[in-house]
């Protein structure tokens, strides 16, 4: 017999023209113990639940292949720990995605602080034509921005701001923030300049569920360290066909990173 079974079961003690009151009392309890739980976001907890249950009970598909992330993880940094900043390295590699026909690419980190590789970077993104760069806000909702010579440069800037879970997993997005679109649909739009038919643009308002096809390792992503040195002229081929014509996702993965 479970608790509400019992609870509804009235005791002999209650007295007669009390019953009937005691048979519906678990109901407005119940209404009201939701209430207090949403308000304290307390039922968090078992949409995340639901939501891994339901990815799994789906089975991981494919990752779009019209997407590609390149990492700067610890191999990249090996050689330079500030290379986050190194915008030289950057302008070399938004040169050889140029070469390769990358649609557009976008960088996750925000070019913030002025460096003296800028004009070199800035070159690359005028060359390029689909080159998108992160904001974000901080604490006082005050915007982050790439700087000023860097902004003027891309085609266009996107937010990154996530949703995390309290389990630390991003499952919700905001398209748009501020008047400000994510970084991840200024990414779909520069990909639309040079392709048809267009990727439909979600509804800018609230917040989405993030539909992930499976693991983010399964996606296709390559080390920044072997963009920039291929070992040998196959790799080369090998690295042009894989970026002909993609979305190209440039993010710090690095547990070096300054």
């Amino acid at each position: 017999m479970n608790y509400l079974t019992r609870f509804t079961n009235v005791p002999a003690q209650i007295p007669e023209h009390l019953r009937s009151v005691w048979r519906w009392l678990p109901g407005p309890i119940a209404a009201a113990v939701t209430i207090a739980l949403v308000q304290i976001g307390a039922t968090a907890p078992v949409e995340d639940f639901a939501y891994n249950r339901l990815t799994e009970l789906r089975g991981e598909r494919a990752w779009d292949d019209r997407v590609v992330v390149v990492e700067v993880d610890d191999r990249s940094m090996a050689p330079d720990r500030d290379i986050p900043n190194n915008r030289a390295r950057y302008a070399k590699l938004v040169k050889i995605l140029a070469k390769f026909n990358a649609s557009t690419i976008a960088f996750e980190q925000i070019f913030r602080e002025i460096t003296p590789d800028d004009g070199e970077f800035i070159q690359e993104i005028n060359g390029h034509k689909a080159v998108i760069l992160a904001q974000s806000w901080d604490g006082q909702n005050q915007p982050i921005l790439p700087t000023r010579r860097l902004k003027a440069a891309a085609q266009a800037v996107g937010h990154v701001d996530k949703i995390k879970s309290n389990d630390g997993v991003v499952r919700q997005i905001l398209p748009y923030k501020n008047r400000v679109y994510s970084l991840a649909w200024m990414a779909v739009e520069g990909h639309n300049l040079s392709n048809a038919p267009e990727i439909k643009r979600p509804p800018s308002e609230g917040e989405f569920w993030i539909n992930w096809p499976g693991k983010a390792t399964k996606a296709n992503h390559y080390s920044l360290s072997s963009m920039l040195e291929p070992k040998d002229e196959i790799e080369q081929s090998r690295l042009e066909k894989a970026f002909n014509n993609k979305i190209v996702l440039v993010g710090v993965t690095g547990s070096n990173a300054t």
